[in-house]
C-alpha cells in the first residue's frame, strides 16, 4: 500500500468516527480580559458562546463555575466540565440543557441544577443519539422528567446521579418516550412525582437496560411506581439495589405495566406501598425475574413483596423474604385476578402467607407448607438475617436441591441451589470484578487487598469466604475456581 494510500485511509477513518478528535475550545466565566477566541489564554464566557464557536468534532471545556444560562448542544460537539462538583448550569428556572436532532455527542462532569420546564427540566433530549458521562442532575422540576426527558432518542447514561428532582405527573428523575436508555452505574436518588415513576418511568415502546444501578428513595406519593414504573415498554433490570421507594398506592420498588423486562440479580428491599405490592407490581405482564432478592418490603394491601395482577411472570431462584402486609398478613408471592405465575427453584420464607394459591411453585423452599412438587419446608439456614446476608450457610438444605436439570445447574456445573444464589445466572463470589469468569484478575484484586478490613477500606467482595478477614484463604477459594463460568452466559 503506498504512503498516499495509507493517509487517505487515516482521513477517512477519522471523518467516519463520531468522536473524532478535533481542537480544544475552552469556557471560563471567570475570565476578565478582553476579547475572545476559545483559547485557553482567552476563553469565552459563556458555555453556548463556546459551543457555537465550536467546529464538528471539537471539544468544548468548561472551567469552574457556576454558568447561569440555558444551553442548546449540537452533534458531534463534545462537552465536557473540568469537575461536576465546580462546574454547573444553573439556568435560574429555565430548562438547563437541550439536544434535538443530534448524531452523537459526549456531555461529561457537569451538574445542572436549579432548572424548570413542561417537559425535560434538566435536559431534554429529542430525536437525538448522545451520551452523557459523570453528571449530576439535581434539583430540577418539570411536569415530566424533572431531571431528565428523552424523546424518540437514544441516550447511554454512565456515572450518572439524577437527585431530588419533582414532576407533578411522570418521572421525576428520568422519562422516556419512545427511546432507548442505557444507564450503567448510575444512582436515581430522592425524586419525587405527585404522581408515577418518582425515579423512572419507562413509557411508550422505550427500551431501557439499567445495569448496576441504585433506584433508593424515591417517592411516587400520590399514585405508583416509586421507584420505576415501567409501561408498555422493555428492557432489562440487572445487578441494581431498589431500596427504600414509596408509592402513594400500587407498586413502591417496581411497577411493571403492560411491560415485561428480564429482572436479574438484582436487591428490591425495604420499599412501602400504601396499596398493593411493596417490592412490585405486576400488571398484564409476563415479566421472567431471575436471582433477584426481596426482603422487608411492606404493603398496606397484598403482597409485600410481589402483586401479580392478570399477570403470569416466573421466578427462577429468588429469595423472598421477611416482607410483610397488612392485609391478612399477606406478605409474600400474591395475586390478583386471573393470574397463572410459577416460581422454581426459589425460597420464600418468613413472609406470613408466603404464596398465594395461584402461585405454582416447584423445587422451592418455602415455610408454609404449600402444595408443590418437590417443595421443601425445614429452614433454608441463612447466613446472617440480623445484617440482610441471606446467602446461604454450608449447611443449608437448599444447596443441591433445587431442578436437577442440567439447563438450571450451577455456573460451576453442580446441581441447582435454591434462592438468589444458585442457577446459571447466579455472581460467583470468587468473581470480584462480576465479569462471568473467575480468572487472574480476581487473585490480583484480592492480593492488593490483603489484611484489610473488609468492612471498610477494602475493595467489596474480596473476603470471598466471609470469615471476616482478607488473607491467603480467599486467595486460596479463588485458584479453586478458576474459570468457573468461563463461556457461559451471564445473562438470560
Amino acid at each position: 500500500m503506498t504512503r498516499s494510500c495509507t493517509i487517505a485511509i487515516l482521513a477517512v477513518l477519522v471523518l467516519l468516527c463520531p468522536w473524532a478528535s478535533g481542537r480544544d475550545v475552552y469556557v471560563d466565566k471567570t475570565y476578565a480580559g478582553t476579547g475572545s477566541d476559545g483559547t485557553e489564554a482567552k476563553p469565552y464566557k459563556t458555555i453556548q458562546a463556546g459551543i457555537d464557536a465550536a467546529s464538528p468534532s471539537d471539544t468544548v471545556r468548561v472551567k469552574p463555575g457556576t454558568y447561569s444560562e440555558s444551553v442548546t448542544l449540537r452533534s458531534t460537539i463534545n462537552v465536557i466540565g473540568e469537575n461536576r462538583d465546580t462546574v454547573i448550569i444553573n439556568p435560574n428556572l429555565a430548562r438547563g440543557v437541550s439536544a434535538t436532532g443530534l448524531t452523537s455527542m459526549l456531555f461529561k462532569s457537569i451538574t445542572v441544577t436549579y432548572a424548570y420546564a413542561t417537559a425535560g427540566a434538566g435536559m431534554r433530549i429529542e430525536s437525538s443519539t448522545m451520551t452523557i458521562e459523570d453528571c449530576t442532575i439535581y434539583n430540577c422540576s418539570a411536569a415530566d422528567g424533572g431531571g431528565i426527558y428523552a424523546l424518540t432518542s437514544n441516550l447511554t447514561m454512565r456515572n450518572c446521579i439524577i437527585s431530588g428532582n419533582r414532576a407533578t405527573t411522570a418521572g421525576a428523575g428520568i422519562a422516556t418516550n419512545t427511546s432507548s436508555l442505557t444507564m450503567e452505574n448510575c444512582a436515581v436518588i430522592n425524586n419525587e412525582s405527585q404522581s408515577s415513576g418518582a425515579g423512572l418511568f419507562i413509557n411508550n415502546n422505550s427500551t431501557a437496560i439499567i445495569d448496576k444501578c441504585s433506584i433508593t428513595g424515591n417517592d411516587a406519593y400520590y399514585y405508583d411506581g416509586g421507584g420505576i414504573y415501567w409501561k408498555s415498554s422493555t428492557g432489562a433490570l440487572r445487578r441494581s439495589l431498589v431500596y427504600q421507594n414509596v408509592a402513594g398506592r400500587d407498586g413502591a420498588g417496581i411497577l411493571l405495566d403492560v411491560a415485561a423486562p428480564k429482572l436479574t440479580r438484582n436487591v428490591i428491599s425495604y420499599n412501602y406501598a400504601y396499596g398493593m405490592g411493596g417490592g412490585a407490581l405486576l400488571y398484564y405482564s409476563a415479566a421472567p425475574m431471575y436471582n433477584c432478592l426481596f426482603d422487608h418490603n411492606t404493603a398496606v394491601g397484598p403482597g409485600g413483596a410481589v402483586v401479580c395482577q392478570v399477570s403470569s411472570p416466573t421466578f427462577y431462584n429468588c429469595t423472598v423474604v421477611s416482607n410483610t402486609s397488612n392485609y391478612y398478613s399477606t406478605g409474600g408471592l400474591m395475586t390478583s385476578g386471573t393470574c397463572t405465575p410459577t416460581a422454581l427453584n426459589c425460597i420464600v420464607w418468613g413472609n406470613g402467607d408466603d404464596l398465594s394459591t395461584a402461585v405454582s411453585a416447584t423445587y422451592c423452599q418455602i415455610e408454609d407448607t404449600d402444595a408443590g412438587y418437590e417443595n421443601a419446608y425445614t429452614n433454608p439456614l441463612f447466613r446472617n438475617t440480623a445484617t440482610g446476608d441471606y446467602t446461604l450457610l454450608p449447611a443449608s438444605p437448599c444447596i443441591g436441591t433445587g431442578h436437577p436439570s442440567s439447563i438450571y445447574n450451577n455456573r460451576d456445573g453442580t446441581r441447582n441451589t435454591r434462592g438468589f444464589t444458585g442457577g446459571p445466572y447466579a455472581r460467583v463470589l470468587e468473581d470480584i470484578d462480576d465479569n462471568g469468569v473467575v480468572n487472574i484478575l480476581d487473585l490480583i484484586t484480592v492480593r492488593n487487598n490483603l489484611n484489610k478490613d473488609p468492612s471498610s477500606g477494602a475493595e467489596a467482595g474480596c473476603d470471598v469466604n466471609r470469615d471476616g478477614k482478607i488473607n491467603v484463604l480467599d486467595l486460596i477459594a479463588i485458584r479453586n475456581k478458576l474459570n468457573v463460568g468461563n463461556g457461559l452466559p451471564m445473562w438470560p
